[in-house]
C-alpha cells in the first residue's frame, strides 16, 4: 500500500507547509524558501547575467536539454539552446523560440523576467522555458485540416482564396494566370463505379497534376474541380498566354491518359477555363468566378479543351446559371416535348423513327438541344430525362404496334445513363410500362460513352440485346471512331455521321472511306444508317455504295408523333 503523502518527503528537504510561523525565520529563510521554489518548479528556470552567461539553472532546465547537472554556471544560455530567432538583450521578453538540438527541432514558450540586485551589481534575468512542441503540432494539424484537402492532399479552398488574396493584395503585384478546371465524365464513374472509385480517381488526377504542374500552386475547389495558379510571368500578354495555353495542353494530355482504378480502365477528360490577372480581375473572387465562366464555356464546346475568359462570357454565364435552375425544375416535372424524325429504307419506305427531345422556355424560348443537353450532363439531370425520353419512346412505339407495323423507335442513350446500374431496369420497366415489346425500341449511344472500361460495357450491351432491345452506334466518325467497337460490341446497326454525309459529294477520300466501311459493316452482319440526308446527290451516292437506310431532311424533317404515325397509317393502308 502507498504511503500517505508527507511535506518534504520528495525533496529529502523541508517543505514550505512544514514552516510554522513562530520559528519560520530559525528554520527557513525567504531565501530558502525561493531556491526551494526555483529548484523544484515543473518550468524550465535558469539566471543568466547581462552576458547571458548561466548563474544557475533548475533541475527542469537540465532535463529540458538533456543535460547533466553541475557544467551549466559559465556557459553562454544562446549556445546551449541556439534559440531562433535571437532573443534581444536586456529588455524583458515573451514570445517563442526554436530549440535546435539533438531531438530536431523543439518549439519552446519564453519569458525573460528582470531581477534587481542588491546594491552596485549589474541585473540579472530569469528565463523561463516551456516546451510547446506538442501544441504546435497540434496547432498544423488543425491548420493542415483547414487549409489542405484530406482526400487528395492538395490545397483547399479556403487556401485558394488566401493565396489568391495574398497575389492580388501585393504592393506591386505581377501578372499571372489563374486555371480552373473540371473533369468532363466523372460523374458518371462515380454512378457506375461508386464513390471509392471516383476517390480513387481524384487522387491519381491530383498526383498527376503535381508532377505536370511543378512550381505552380496546384489545388483542389470541390468534387472533381481543381485551381491551378501559374507562377508569375514577365513581358506582355502574349507570352502569358503562351506559358498559360502550354500548361493547358500538358493538363489535357496528362488527364487524357486512362486512369486504372480497381483493375478499371477509367477516362475524363479536362473542361479548362483561364483567367489572366490582372487584365480580366483585381479581386479573387472575381478572378474564380471569369474563371468558373470560362470552364463552362469549354465544356459547353464539348470539353477537353481550353478557354480563355472574354467579356462576352459574362452574359453566357448568367443565361448558364438561369437555364441551369429552369433544366432542374422542367426536368423534376418533365416539361419537355417530344418530336420524331422518320427514317427510310433504300426503297423510301419507313423503317423508324428517331426520337428527338425539345424544351421551350418562357424566358429563353426554345432552347437547342446542343445547349440543353450538355448542361443537363454537368448538372445531373441527364439521367432523369432520359427515364422521361424511354417512356416517351414506348408510348410512341405502343402506336405503332397498334397499327401492325414493324417500325422501330430510337432514343437515344447518354454516357452517364450507360454508366449507371440501373439502366437495364429503366428500359425494361419503360416497355413493361407501356406494353411494347423490346424489339420495337432502338437504342442509340455514342462512341464517346464506350471510353471507358470496354468489358462491362460489353455485358450490358449483350444482356439488353438478349432482352430483344435492337442496339446502334450512332455519330460513327466523329472523332472517337475504333473499329475494335464493331468488332467487339453487339451493335446492330451503325449510324454514320452527317459530317460524312454532307462531305460525301465533295470529297474523293470521303466516298472510299465510306465505301469501305460499308462493306465492312456489310461483313460483319451490320446495318447501315446514314443520318443528315439533304440532297438527291447525296441520296444516290449512299445509295450506290448500299447504304441501307436513311435520316434527313430530304425525307422528313423532325415532326409531332401524331403526324408521323398518321403518314405511317396512310403508307400501311396503300
Amino acid at each position: 500500500m502507498n504511503a500517505p503523502y508527507a511535506p518534504g518527503a520528495v525533496t529529502g528537504r523541508l517543505s514550505p507547509f512544514d514552516v510554522e510561523p513562530d520559528d519560520a525565520p530559525d528554520r527557513f529563510s525567504l531565501r530558502d524558501l525561493m531556491a526551494e521554489a526555483f529548484a523544484s518548479t515543473l518550468d524550465a528556470l535558469v539566471v543568466v547575467d547581462a552576458d547571458w552567461a548561466i548563474v544557475q539553472g533548475n533541475a527542469a532546465f537540465e532535463d529540458l536539454l538533456g543535460l547533466e547537472g553541475g557544467g551549466l554556471p559559465g556557459q553562454r544560455l544562446p549556445d546551449l539552446l541556439r534559440l531562433v530567432p535571437e532573443l534581444r538583450w536586456p529588455q524583458p521578453w515573451r514570445g517563442e523560440a526554436l530549440l535546435q538540438d539533438e531531438q530536431g527541432e523543439r518549439s519552446l514558450e519564453v519569458a525573460i523576467t528582470r531581477i534587481e540586485t542588491p546594491g552596485d551589481a549589474a541585473p540579472q534575468h530569469v528565463v523561463a522555458l516551456r516546451d510547446i512542441s506538442e501544441r504546435r503540432r497540434a496547432e498544423q494539424a488543425l491548420q493542415r485540416l483547414a487549409l489542405f484537402d484530406s482526400l487528395t492532399g492538395l490545397a483547399n479552398r479556403a487556401a485558394i482564396n488566401q493565396h489568391l488574396a495574398e497575389r492580388v493584395g501585393r504592393a506591386v503585384a505581377a501578372p499571372f494566370s489563374l486555371l480552373f478546371i473540371d473533369l468532363d465524365g466523372f460523374k458518371g464513374v462515380n454512378d457506375a463505379f461508386g464513390h471509392r472509385a471516383g476517390d480513387l480517381l481524384l487522387q491519381q488526377a491530383a498526383e498527376r497534376l503535381r508532377a505536370v504542374l511543378q512550381g505552380a500552386f496546384v489545388a483542389r475547389w470541390g468534387g472533381d474541380e481543381f485551381v491551378i495558379g501559374l507562377p508569375d510571368h514577365a513581358g506582355d500578354a502574349t507570352s502569358g498566354d503562351s506559358a498559360l495555353r502550354d500548361c493547358a495542353q500538358r493538363i489535357i494530355a496528362t488527364l487524357g491518359q486512362p486512369f486504372l482504378v480497381d483493375g478499371h480502365r477509367l477516362s475524363v477528360t479536362p473542361s479548362i477555363g483561364a483567367v489572366n490577372f490582372p487584365a480580366d480581375g483585381h479581386d479573387a473572387a472575381l478572378l474564380l468566378r471569369r474563371a468558373d465562366a470560362a470552364m463552362y464555356a469549354a465544356k459547353a464546346q464539348g470539353g477537353n479543351g481550353l478557354v480563355i475568359y472574354a467579356s462576352r462570357l459574362d452574359d453566357g454565364a448568367q443565361r448558364l446559371t438561369r437555364l441551369q435552375g429552369l433544366l432542374r425544375n422542367d426536368a423534376e416535372r418533365n416539361a419537355f416535348h417530344f418530336v420524331v424524325q422518320p427514317q427510310v429504307s433504300a426503297a423510301g419506305r419507313t423503317t423508324g423513327a428517331e426520337l428527338l427531345m425539345r424544351w421551350n422556355t418562357p424566358e429563353f424560348g426554345a432552347v437547342s438541344p446542343a445547349e440543353f443537353i450538355p448542361i443537363a450532363e454537368q448538372t445531373g439531370m441527364i439521367p432523369l430525362m432520359g427515364r422521361h425520353a424511354l417512356h416517351a419512346a414506348a408510348r410512341i412505339a405502343n402506336e405503332v404496334r397498334a397499327l401492325g407495323s414493324d417500325a422501330r423507335v430510337s432514343v437515344n442513350l447518354s454516357p452517364r445513363q450507360l454508366l449507371r446500374p440501373d439502366l437495364e431496369r429503366s428500359v425494361l420497366q419503360a416497355c413493361q410500362h407501356n406494353r411494347v415489346d423490346p424489339a420495337q425500341i432502338e437504342l442509340e449511344m455514342t462512341e464517346a460513352a464506350l471510353i471507358t472500361d470496354l468489358v462491362p460495357m460489353e455485358r450490358l450491351l449483350v444482356r439488353l440485346r438478349r432482352h430483344g432491345f435492337r442496339l446502334a452506334l450512332d455519330d460513327f466518325g466523329t472523332g472517337y471512331s475504333s473499329l475494335s467497337h464493331l468488332r467487339r460490341l453487339p451493335f446492330h446497326k451503325v449510324k454514320f455521321d452527317r459530317s460524312l454525309v454532307l462531305d460525301v459529294e465533295r470529297s474523293a477520300k470521303t466516298r472510299v472511306m465510306l465505301e469501305g466501311l460499308v462493306r465492312l459493316c456489310s461483313n460483319l452482319g451490320l446495318g447501315t444508317v446514314a443520318e443528315g440526308v439533304e440532297t438527291e446527290a447525296q441520296f444516290a451516292a449512299l445509295r450506290a455504295m448500299g447504304v441501307d437506310e436513311y435520316q434527313g431532311f430530304l425525307f422528313a424533317r423532325p415532326q409531332p408523333q401524331t403526324q408521323w404515325i398518321a403518314q405511317l397509317r396512310l403508307e400501311l393502308a396503300g
